[in-house]
C-alpha cells in the first residue's frame, strides 16, 4: 500500500460547518421527522424545482431555522445559501440557474449526533451502494456514504465522531453525520463532481471502493475502500 495522505473528500453532505447554537434537542431532527414532504423533498423545498427566492422566504418562516442565520455565500462553483437549525444542525442548498441543484444537512463538528443509521434505514429503506472512503490505519479520517440514487438521497457517517471500538463498524447505533437530498437525475453529475478528486480519488478508485448495501459490521471487511491500494 503506497503512503496514505489525509484526504478529506467533500461529498456534497459532509460539511465543514461549525455552529455556534448547540443544545439537547438531538442534530438533524429538523431533517428526519420532517412531515412536510417526502424526501427528497424537505419543508416543501424540492431540488430541481424550487427557486432561489422561495427557498429564502421557506427558511425565514421554518419554526426549526434560526432567523440570523440564514445567508447567501458561494458553495464549491455554485451560488449557494447556508442558515443554522436550533437544535445545532447546519443546512445548505446549492442552486444552478436559480433552482435548487441539492440540498444537505450536518451535524454540528463538535455537538451530538443522535440521528442512527437505524432510524435513517427505517425512514429511507435500505441503501442501494454503500461508498467507502474508511482507511483502517486513519479511521479518524474515514467515511462511508450510504447511496439511494434513484431517490435522490445520500448520507454519511464520519468516524472522526467516535473514538472507541465501534469506530470501525457498522450497526444500529452508528451515528449518521450529515444528509443529502437531490434530484435523481442529477446523480451522475453529483458522482462526477464530489466522488471524484484526482489525483487522489480516480474514476477508477471510486468505482472499486462502491458496493451493493450488505448490511451491518466490520466496515473494513465488508465495505474496504481501494484507495491506497496499489
Amino acid at each position: 500500500m503506497k503512503k496514505l495522505k489525509v484526504t478529506i473528500i467533500s461529498f456534497i453532505y459532509i460539511f465543514v460547518l461549525v455552529s455556534a447554537c448547540q443544545s439537547r434537542t438531538p442534530a438533524l431532527t429538523p431533517v428526519i421527522s420532517d412531515p412536510t414532504c417526502e424526501p427528497p423533498c424537505w419543508a416543501n423545498i424540492h431540488p430541481g424545482k424550487t427557486t432561489e427566492m422561495d427557498v429564502e422566504n421557506i427558511l425565514r418562516d421554518n419554526p426549526s431555522v434560526k432567523d440570523d442565520s440564514i445567508y447567501k455565500r458561494p458553495l464549491e462553483g455554485f451560488e449557494g445559501m447556508i442558515w443554522n437549525f436550533k437544535d445545532g444542525s447546519d443546512g445548505q442548498v446549492r442552486f444552478k440557474n436559480g433552482v435548487v441543484w441539492s440540498l444537505g444537512f450536518a451535524s454540528p463538528i463538535n455537538g451530538s449526533v443522535n440521528i442512527t443509521l437505524e432510524q435513517a434505514i427505517k425512514k429511507y429503506g435500505e441503501p442501494e451502494y454503500v461508498f467507502s472512503r474508511f482507511v483502517p490505519v486513519v479511521p479518524n479520517w474515514g467515511a462511508i456514504t450510504f447511496l439511494y440514487p434513484k431517490k435522490g438521497i445520500t448520507y454519511s457517517y464520519s468516524s472522526h465522531v467516535e473514538r472507541n471500538k465501534y469506530q470501525g463498524i457498522l450497526r444500529p447505533e452508528t451515528p449518521i453525520t450529515s444528509i443529502s437530498y437531490f434530484p435523481p437525475e442529477n446523480y451522475q453529475e453529483i458522482y462526477d463532481k464530489s466522488f471524484i478528486n484526482p489525483p487522489d480519488w480516480t474514476a477508477e478508485i471510486v468505482k472499486a471502493s462502491i458496493y451493493p448495501w450488505n448490511g451491518y459490521g466490520n466496515i473494513s471487511e465488508k465495505y474496504p475502500t481501494a484507495y491506497g491500494k496499489q
